[in-house]
């Protein structure tokens, strides 16, 4: 089986940011990421990425990019099927994860305040965290 991810296009469709003198260091900031895809017609996928950054004196930036991607899928293997939407997952993510790293940069650097500059993230491993804790949070509320 193999299958190619090419990105056709992104952009960033939401940005919000709040800044707050007493904010000091972007060291201190709590940095959360979610993201959601769409398997569209044929062999489309659209991937949502969300990033929230927010420090303890009140500070925050908030963005979201869209991506688009088209798969192709080889040795007859249907795209909806679980290991195809694995692969979209894990790949899709990063490649537009330097994106939205690149973006925050520019939008704190033009904003004229520390630049939030993000470090380099193992997406497969915040895949499986996120997907842990959807999971424990899961059986805790069905307890």
């Amino acid at each position: 089986m193999y299958a190619e991810i090419q990105l056709k296009h992104y952009y960033v469709s939401r940005i919000e940011m709040k800044y707050n003198l007493e904010s000091e260091s972007v060291d201190k900031n709590n940095v959360q990421f979610s993201h959601d895809i769409a398997y569209r017609d044929d062999n489309n996928v659209e991937v949502i990425l969300n990033c929230k950054i927010s420090d303890e004196a009140g500070s925050n930036l908030e963005l979201t990019l869209n991506g688009f991607f088209e798969i192709a899928v080889g040795d007859g293997r249907e795209k909806d099927s679980e290991d195809i939407k694995a692969l979209c997952e894990r790949n899709t993510l990063s490649i537009l994860f330097p994106y939205l790293r690149s973006s925050i940069s520019d939008i704190s650097i033009k904003a004229n305040i520390s630049p939030i500059i993000l470090p380099t993230i193992n997406i497969l491993a915040l895949i499986d965290s996120q997907k842990k804790e959807k999971q424990t949070n899961s059986k805790i509320e069905n307890t």
